[in-house]
């Protein structure tokens, strides 16, 4: 069974490909924490930046046992949650969870005209990602260390690549710099 590329939940609109805010220039952010787990530091600026930028927020994929597909939903004005859905990973599968978001990803970016949009990422494990996006400008927002040794790689790629770090404190600035 195939769902379409774009869904919204109940109950809450999504943003039609012609609204107003289509004037402001993309900002596409790859989050590891989910928006409604809790209000924080990352929804507070978000909301703020959705005054001149139009803010998709892609979090991490959650699972479904049928095809791949991308939940749409508003959150806030500004700013549209997108939820990638995809199987999980099974011994022998051929789809890279990252290459089966980025082509739902790109479809839906395509369906709203955003072409070079700046990316915002809050983890390295979302630089495959970012990469397919050929961004304009990327930020990287350092809250906390990257907790395992093999993002060391990726790290240095994602500071290598980023235009702007926010790092979450002074302790976390000197151990990327």
């Amino acid at each position: 069974m195939s769902f379409p590329a774009i869904q919204a939940r109940p109950g809450i609109a999504s943003c039609p490909p012609g609204d107003p805010a289509s004037e402001r220039p993309p900002l596409v952010v790859f989050s590891s924490m989910r928006w409604h787990f809790d209000w924080q530091r990352p929804q507070q600026l978000l909301t703020r930046l959705a005054m001149h930028y139009r803010v998709f927020h892609v979090e991490e994929p959650r699972a479904t046992h049928r095809d791949a597909w991308l939940e749409c939903s508003a959150v806030a004005d500004g700013v549209e949650l997108l939820v990638p859905h995809t199987r999980p990973d099974a011994p022998g599968l051929p789809d890279d969870p990252s290459r089966v978001v980025a082509g739902l990803l790109a479809r839906f970016l395509r369906a709203r005209g955003v072409v070079a949009p700046l990316a915002w990422l809050d983890t390295p494990a979302a630089l495959p990602l970012l990469e397919t996006l050929h961004p304009r400008g990327v930020v990287y927002d350092c809250r906390e260390a990257p907790a395992a040794a093999g993002d060391d790689a990726l790290l240095q790629r994602l500071l290598e690549r980023a235009d702007v770090v926010l790092a979450g404190g002074p302790s976390l600035y000197e151990s990327l710099r």
